[in-house]
């Protein structure tokens, strides 16, 4: 009754709400997050960085945290820790830890070596990060640099 082309477009609204909005199955906004760390100018290899969503005023859920480890050139893109390791992080406000070598045991190095990631060879100091915050926007981020 109603025809093909009215299918056509529903089928495409359905699509865009499911998919377009960048939300996961526990109904938070996710946007794609990368950057580069640097220690006295040099990109920091095998260097975790840590983004947990900062609690907002009203809300008990804030997401899971996301990481990633930087390559040789100090890059990283993060991925959630909890669940499917979705690309990115929440919207929102986040703390940011960054951790180098003395944030690693003697076993953790070895685990990251035999996974075929760079081992920190750079130390930085566990207080650094403290207090350091970055705010994901819907649109991401390919800037979330952090120089020490």
């Amino acid at each position: 009754m109603y025809g093909r082309p009215c299918c056509l477009i529903l089928a495409a609204a359905v699509a865009a709400a499911a998919g377009g909005c960048g939300q996961n199955a526990d109904g938070l906004r996710y946007a794609p997050v990368s950057g580069v760390v640097t220690v006295g100018g040099e990109p920091a290899a095998g260097v975790t960085v840590l983004f947990r969503p900062a609690p907002s005023e009203g809300k008990t859920v804030t997401g899971s945290p996301s990481a990633g480890m930087t390559d040789a050139d100090g890059r990283y893109e993060l991925k959630t820790i909890r669940g499917s390791g979705v690309a990115g992080a929440v919207v929102g406000t986040h703390q940011v830890t960054v951790s180098g070598r003395e944030d690693y045991s003697e076993a953790d190095l070895q685990e990251q070596i035999a996974l075929g990631n760079p081992a920190p060879e750079i130390s930085i100091p566990t207080d650094a990060s403290a207090g350091l915050t970055f705010t994901v926007e819907p649109a991401g981020s390919t800037s979330a640099d952090f120089a020490f």
